[in-house]
């Protein structure tokens, strides 16, 4: 037996189908070929087009509009107000849709394009949502860029050590490494000084580093099975995620004077790049396209397994 409610002045299409324990307030207007999970609210003046498939225990708030073939997943929020654009001419879409992944948090009055929104993110209200948001992030503004992410630790008050001390440098909760780099100053300026195989878990097969980063864009977003890394901020600023899979911690890198050793099996992200930061990458392996993981999803399936 079902417990279902649909309310006899909302208009529905067909075939339309509702799964059980789900409701449907007054004055919406439900297109053909429309499926609703279980356990889902759908509120008043709600407007969904033809070909949305809205999987279970999904709440869509009043006055939401969610144009044709969007995807949402199980266990997400639509606030209210918000607006979901259909562009049919949108090259990064082959059906012009947005896809919205599992306990995502949509704020009230956002407005979203035909982008994929990855699991366990959140919207901030009033956004403009125009690029791909990846999983655990937090977004903002118009457009819309990524601020934070979701349960993150900030490590940025543990100091680093001395690489050249009796005591160890501070390790993280995600195996990643905080150091000190040595560095001696004068009146003719600073000189800091690396000698890997001294104080690193590695030597060094490869480097490279990434500069005029605009301040929105998100680099890294992936894991290595096997290489190890090392990160100096020689110029300017920026902000590190680490993500074993278990824990998220985040670290700011705005000196020359310090170091962060990633480990492998550990996924990385750098965002909040301030306009002149330049990251130095010292890598104990050369790039090997088979040692990344670039989906979340396969690396959280990687470490469980």
């Amino acid at each position: 037996m079902t417990d279902i409610f649909c309310a006899d002045d909302s208009v529905y299409g067909s075939p339309f189908s509702i799964g059980n324990k789900s409701y449907i307030q007054h004055h919406s207007t439900i297109g053909d070929n429309v499926t609703i999970g279980d356990n889902c609210l759908i509120q008043s003046n709600v407007v969904i087009d033809d070909n949305v498939h809205i999987k279970n225990s999904v709440t869509i708030k009043s006055n939401v509009c969610i144009c044709k073939d969007t995807i949402i997943e199980s266990g997400t929020c639509v606030e209210s107000g918000t607006v979901f654009i259909s562009d049919r001419l949108a090259s990064s879409r082959e059906a012009g849709c947005a896809k919205v992944g599992r306990d995502v948090i949509v704020g009230a009055n956002s407005t979203i394009y035909p982008v994929k929104i990855d699991a366990n993110s959140i919207i901030k209200p009033g956004s403009v949502v125009t690029r791909d948001v990846p999983h655990n992030s937090i977004v903002a503004g118009n457009p819309a860029k990524i601020i934070d992410y979701v349960d993150t630790d900030v490590a940025n008050d543990q100091k680093p050590l001395s690489v050249y001390g009796d005591k160890k440098p501070y390790i993280s909760k995600t195996g990643a490494i905080v150091y000190s780099i040595p560095t001696f100053s004068d009146m003719r300026g600073d000189l800091s000084v690396l000698e890997f195989e001294q104080f690193l878990p590695f030597s060094v097969q490869r480097v490279f580093y990434t500069y005029n980063i605009d301040t929105e864009m998100v680099r890294g977003e992936h894991a290595h099975i096997e290489c190890k890394q090392f990160l100096i901020a020689i110029a300017g600023s920026l902000n590190v995620v680490c993500d074993n899979g278990f824990v998220r911690e985040e670290f700011v890198l705005n000196t020359s004077q310090k170091g962060l050793y990633i480990p492998p099996k550990c996924w990385g992200i750098q965002y909040k790049h301030s306009k002149d930061s330049v990251l130095l990458v010292c890598a104990s392996m050369a790039y090997d396209s088979d040692d990344y993981i670039r989906e979340y999803d396969e690396f959280i399936k990687y470490i469980n397994s």
